[in-house]
């Protein structure tokens, strides 16, 4: 899927020839708009093709592209907010903006195995099973453990603290997160075993 290119209009104060992002658009900056429609120019939201254009820095077809947008410090990967704070890892809207709609039950998958990458070329369709059977083949199954995977921020004994912690009471997800230097999100996960999984509470470190 590609963006088909907006012909340039004058500005509705200044005459100044700009390229609107979205068509209800008719001033060039929010400085001109502020003497004319204000809410009209607020209320306009860039589209999501756009807004996924913008962060793809193409290179070479044969190279990884990354992703020049936001990265998820804990999983690695890229990732786009596409309204209401729902989002979207890059490479899923590579994928879309390229080729089409993902279909349900199916996962972008990476050949070069770089989590920011958003070559198109590098993305390919399966299912959890492909993914998991991709991951033996190419030995990085290892990697599973969080204790072993290099981007991740937490390992076995502190997910028993956090465990702990939040147990006692006193301790929100959002005091954990920034004691810990992870989302509120990723401790909430933690707490209710989405994640680390294997780590038993009674264990020792």
């Amino acid at each position: 899927m590609r963006v088909n290119p907006i012909t340039p209009i004058p500005c509705a104060h200044c005459n100044q020839e700009f390229t609107p992002y979205d068509p209800r658009l008719r001033y060039c900056s929010r400085r001109c708009a502020r003497y004319g429609d204000w809410t009209e120019h607020r209320r306009a939201r860039i589209p999501f093709a756009l807004n996924v254009q913008a962060r793809i820095k193409p290179g070479a077809p044969d190279e990884c592209w990354p992703w020049g947008g936001l990265i998820d410090r804990a999983s690695g990967y890229g990732y786009i907010y596409v309204g209401r704070g729902k989002r979207v890892t890059a490479h899923r809207a590579s994928w879309i903006f390229h080729y089409g709609q993902i279909p349900d039950g199916l996962w972008v998958l990476h050949t070069c195995d770089n989590r920011p990458c958003v070559n198109p070329l590098h993305l390919w369709l399966g299912t959890v099973q492909d993914n998991t059977e991709d991951m033996m083949q190419k030995g990085r199954a290892k990697h599973l453990d969080g204790d072993a995977a290099p981007w991740a921020k937490l390992n076995s004994s502190r997910v028993r603290e956090i465990r702990a912690l939040y147990k006692e009471g006193g301790m929100t997800y959002r005091m954990l997160a920034a004691r810990y230097g992870v989302s509120a999100t990723n401790i909430q996960h933690v707490v209710n075993r989405h994640t680390w999984r294997s780590v038993l509470d009674n264990e020792t470190a």
